[in-house]
């Protein structure tokens, strides 16, 4: 495969808010996959503050960003029955995250029927950790997902889950069906964020809540590592990059209400950081080795210790500045 031979789509103005008004901030390159030589424009909205890529890949080349070498793949299928020991502390992470996140803002009822989505869904561990979270108040559940993997999606179905095999904007999904609609770091990687949130939104119920998690330009690490090796860049697999602010401008375009807000830390962020750090400096053996990019979120103990480093890292600039490089929103339908 040629790497500079590549399909892109040009942006005419901001998917957002539609201003033509610009920053450039910097050129990145994939130095995770190397999927491709070329260095991407980002560029910062001067209206809404939305990051993104100008221009960015066609949706044509989804296969190349996303090869089976691809870290989610992996994390997602070795290790979908015995999970690593980096996995069970984010599947623990995960049942705390989901009970502040999401079901406080849920009415539940005893012996009721909660209908639940996952966009984005993979193997189903993060409807597993959901349906655990339930378990105490007991509810009766059924889990659905959205998958664009086949193997994945085979092996969540095997789990007795509900699976959409497909791109989430193009499968047709039951309007004002789901109590509980969420999706954790995908809506940065579609072509428009605008249109999932709101299929997102149409799908759940009036009662029911929306939640995502996206990576956040409104933090400490961002204005160090901007000017090229911020982790939150994820080049050029992140297309659309959010602040608060953005998320603002969206719910003035969408109409919807923001139950709550929040910024939180990955600390996989830091470690795409030091590793685009070290390779421009000690060349790919020295950061592979180091600050290994794809094997970080399911791999062993080494991943661990440095996971957990840059996590107290983040969690004190977290508590001294309030910020963090991601966020978590949950919000539903106005009535």
């Amino acid at each position: 495969m040629n790497k500079n031979k590549f399909n892109f789509f040009y942006n005419k103005s901001c998917v957002i808010c539609n201003s033509k008004e610009k920053e450039f901030i910097t050129k990145v390159r994939d130095h995770e996959y190397h999927s491709t030589e070329i260095k991407f424009n980002v560029f910062k909205c001067c209206q809404c503050s939305c990051v993104f890529l100008d221009p960015r890949p066609d949706v044509s080349e989804f296969k190349r960003l996303y090869n089976k070498n691809y870290y989610s793949n992996n994390m997602d299928l070795e290790n979908s029955k015995n999970k690593s020991f980096v996995q069970k502390i984010f599947f623990k992470i995960h049942k705390k995250n989901y009970s502040e996140r999401i079901i406080r803002f849920i009415k539940l009822k005893k012996n009721s029927t909660l209908r639940i989505l996952d966009v984005g869904c993979g193997v189903g561990s993060q409807l597993e950790a959901i349906k655990e979270v339930l378990k105490s108040y007991n509810c009766k559940v059924e889990l659905y997902g959205v998958e664009l993997s086949k193997k994945a999606s085979k092996v969540s179905k095997s789990k007795g889950h509900h699976i959409f095999f497909g791109d989430f904007e193009k499968i047709k999904l039951p309007r004002n069906y789901f109590d509980i609609v969420f999706s954790v770091h995908v809506i940065e990687h579609v072509a428009r964020p605008d249109f999932f949130l709101k299929k997102c939104l149409n799908t759940s119920k009036k009662s029911g809540v929306v939640m995502i998690e996206t990576p956040n330009t409104n933090s400490l690490d961002y204005k160090i590592f901007k000017k090229k090796h911020w982790g939150g860049y994820h080049a050029p697999r992140h297309w659309y990059i959010f602040e608060p602010k953005t998320i603002k401008f969206l719910q003035k375009k969408l109409n919807f209400k923001i139950l709550s807000m929040h910024p939180y830390t990955m600390s996989n962020f830091w470690v795409w950081t030091f590793h685009s750090i070290t390779e421009d400096l000690f060349g790919k053996k020295i950061s592979n080795f180091f600050f290994p990019p794809v094997k970080i979120l399911y791999g062993g103990i080494y991943s661990f210790i440095l996971l957990s480093f840059f996590s107290i890292l983040e969690k004190i600039i977290l508590a001294a500045t309030g910020k963090a490089n991601s966020i978590w929103f949950t919000i539903k339908k106005k009535a």
